[in-house]
């Protein structure tokens, strides 16, 4: 590998940044040809997986965002959450072991979502949300109705609604199937405190002697936060696409994502080459 001074981590960095940025572009391009003439109730599970797939994207891009200046790469940490329960959620989507099928799953989890954002309508109608916030809100009964109504061919009424609060026992059955990805349990616990006020607290390190180090400007911490956000973003599009499609658009996505996941000067600055 070239040496590289921690000088110019940072422009080899960006460099690394601009290529996750763009396969988000390319797996979005895959995706939106499985869904050309846009969501619909005929389709749900392309439905479920586009919509799953586009909050990933969006998520991915804010957590690169974050991450090319050292200044703001702490808030990752908390983004990189919504990444592992889209992961999970599309997990259960594409899972043909179970007793459903996929289209009862797609509706099943379409209705946990709007159990999600009536919770959020309570919220903000005690709070004393405007009335033109509170339009879409208003309107869940029909589309709950409506989601109902095109499950006739299948069990979802015998089944629970799926919500986020089944994301962690999803994370811990993939880890148990693959031990390289035992990570992901632990990064969802942490990613909780992330979005408060102690999880920025948790980052940073007091020593022995009372210095304090910023953990999160390190070139170190910043390449983590990079690998775990390519790995989730990587099994998303895996995911979004086997629930879309037997046979998967050839889009050098993966092959370009694991390339990215094997660099040499990430792999040395995730060992902390560059953090003095």
């Amino acid at each position: 590998m070239p040496h590289h001074s921690t000088e110019d981590f940072e422009g080899q960095f960006a460099v690394r940044i601009d290529e996750a940025w763009e396969l988000v572009r390319v797996s979005a391009d895959v995706v939106y040809r499985y869904v050309s003439v846009g969501p619909s109730l005929a389709t749900p599970v392309h439905t479920a997986a586009w919509r799953l797939h586009l909050g990933a994207a969006a998520r991915q891009l804010s957590v690169l965002q974050c991450l090319r200046m050292k200044e703001t790469s702490e808030g990752a940490s908390a983004l990189l959450r919504g990444l592992l329960e889209a992961w999970a959620h599309l997990d259960f989507l594409s899972d043909d072991g179970q007793e459903d099928t996929a289209r009862c799953r797609a509706i099943r989890w379409q209705l946990g979502d709007l159990l999600e954002v009536e919770g959020l309508g309570k919220e903000l109608r005690a709070a004393g949300a405007t009335a033109a916030q509170l339009v879409e809100l208003d309107d869940l009964s029909a589309r709950r109705a409506d989601l109902l109504a095109a499950a006739t061919d299948c069990r979802c009424r015998d089944h629970p609604p799926w919500t986020r609060a089944r994301v962690p026992a999803v994370l811990k059955a993939v880890a148990q199937q693959d031990p390289r990805l035992r990570w992901i349990v632990a990064l969802y616990g942490s990613t909780s405190s992330g979005v408060h006020m102690y999880g920025s607290n948790q980052l940073l390190h007091v020593d022995d002697l009372g210095q304090a180090t910023v953990t999160w400007v390190l070139p170190s911490v910043r390449t983590q936060y990079l690998t775990w956000a390519n790995v989730a973003y990587g099994k998303v599009s895996q995911l979004t696409e086997r629930a879309m499609s037997d046979d998967p658009h050839d889009s050098g996505f993966f092959p370009r994502m694991q390339a990215l996941l094997e660099d040499p000067l990430l792999r040395e600055a995730g060992r902390g080459r560059f953090d003095t």
